[in-house]
């Protein structure tokens, strides 16, 4: 995948799944990013910025055949350029299985 492709597939899924995006789509899959009013606080041009600076951490995920993602650092804020960073998507899958098991524990006392 070339970092132009990478930031139009990125910018379209982060554009649906926040609150002000161009083309928020209310799914399954995204009603929690609606749920928490998360926002979009970059532009594309900022974005592909971001993406082509740190190109070299999607290289290296690619290079071991996985899927790279993007992930907020802290969950309770914002899609912001000082929010985010490359992980393997299997990584980041896994850690927010783990916060939702978290919060269920701590709602349900368990």
């Amino acid at each position: 995948m070339t970092a132009a492709h990478l930031v139009q597939k990125a910018w379209n899924t982060l554009n649906q799944r926040t609150i002000n995006g161009r083309s928020p789509q209310r799914t399954p899959r995204n009603d929690a990013y609606f749920r928490r009013g998360t926002r979009l606080e970059f532009t594309r041009d900022e974005f592909s910025r971001w993406v082509h600076a740190h190109w070299s951490e999607f290289e290296r995920i690619y290079q071991m055949g996985r899927t790279p993602s993007i992930d907020r650092i802290d969950n309770d804020k914002h899609y912001a350029i000082d929010n985010i960073q490359v992980v393997d998507l299997k990584e980041n899958m896994a850690k927010n299985r783990r916060k939702s098991v978290e919060a269920h524990n701590e709602a349900t006392g368990e």
